[in-house]
């Protein structure tokens, strides 16, 4: 080991990067390659999508290849250069100076400099009362969860998950459940955990129902890779809606004390969560709707009208009295 400071610092650094390599979770960091590389592939589907108009040609692809870097590096410049070149307001520097210049010239916008002036202030002031027992909580949660993610335990996933966003169920429920003649405990208890659904896991839903729609209607439109998230969107809402028969596998010993096979209790407890679906595939049908989903594709060989197929062509002379 050396013995000036230099060297120290060297051998000290050295030690701490073999650190941080041994505590590696390779498990986890190839999950998080995987997941990465999905939702790549996903995004480039729906950006392929959007984007139209006529295949490059060589000499636009050549063009491309030799000034693009250029171009790209020039915008970048222009952006972090504070807008003096371009004349323009895109950096926060430059709501900064107009504050300072407000005595000069007092504009509604120089009012942006003192918002980015206060968000620090706001951060300083408030982090002193952070309390140090809920962080290492969410700390301990966070690692439960990745530990969770690597394993694939979905249920653990949820419910850790539902701890950090601090999403309990409501102490008052939505409605109240008639008093009905027969008596359907399984449907009345999932019912009454439905109905006591916070605002966020409700609002989640409605927001993975117009998700799948919308991914399905592209994927319609001619985007197929986009089924993927449709399905991916209706995955998570239904794991959200199947918590009655998710408690039921939670406890498998109490089975034993009720008198019904677990198997017939295991299905009378997706009935609530099939209603629950249907609303949400009806919201994503409402979405994909407004989106004009529904419309029929344009076909994609030998249509109608396109020039070489057979509808196109004239009739041959001396056929037309057939």
């Amino acid at each position: 080991m050396s013995t000036d400071g230099a060297g120290v610092l060297r051998d000290l650094r050295r030690a701490r990067r073999r650190r941080a390599y041994g505590d590696v979770d390779w498990s986890d960091a190839l999950y998080k390659v995987y997941v990465t590389g999905l939702l790549s592939a996903v995004g480039g589907s729906m950006l392929s999508g959007w984007v139209g108009g006529a295949p490059a040609t060589p000499a636009e692809l050549a063009t491309s290849v030799e000034r693009g870097p250029a171009a790209v590096g020039l915008v970048v410049a222009v952006v972090v250069a504070a807008d003096l070149a371009a004349a323009t307001a895109t950096s926060p520097a430059t709501h900064l100076g107009r504050l300072a210049m407000s005595a000069l010239d007092a504009v509604p916008r120089s009012l942006a400099g003192l918002v980015l002036l206060a968000l620090p202030a706001a951060g300083l002031a408030g982090v002193g009362g952070t309390a140090l027992e809920a962080a290492r909580r969410q700390a301990g949660l966070a690692a439960q969860l990745r530990f969770a993610l690597t394993m694939q335990d979905v249920r653990t996933v949820i419910l850790l998950r539902r701890q950090l966003a601090a999403e309990g169920p409501r102490r008052r429920p939505w409605a109240r459940l008639p008093a009905g003649r027969r008596p359907r405990p399984v449907w009345r208890r999932d019912w009454h955990g439905i109905l006591r659904w916070p605002a966020a896991r409700i609002l989640r839903m409605v927001l993975l129902g117009v998700t799948a729609g919308l991914a399905a209607a592209w994927a319609w439109r001619g985007t197929p890779a986009l089924a993927l998230a449709a399905g991916a969107a209706l995955l998570v809402a239904a794991l959200d809606s199947t918590e009655g028969p998710a408690q039921e596998a939670d406890h498998p010993v109490r089975h034993d004390t009720l008198p019904v096979h677990p198997g017939r209790l295991l299905v009378r407890h997706l009935a609530a969560p099939a209603v629950v679906m249907l609303a949400v595939v009806a919201v994503g049908a409402g979405g994909a709707t407004a989106l004009g989903g529904a419309s029929t594709p344009p076909p994609r060989g030998g249509g109608v009208g396109r020039p070489g197929s057979r509808a196109a062509r004239p009739p041959r002379p001396g056929l037309t009295g057939r």
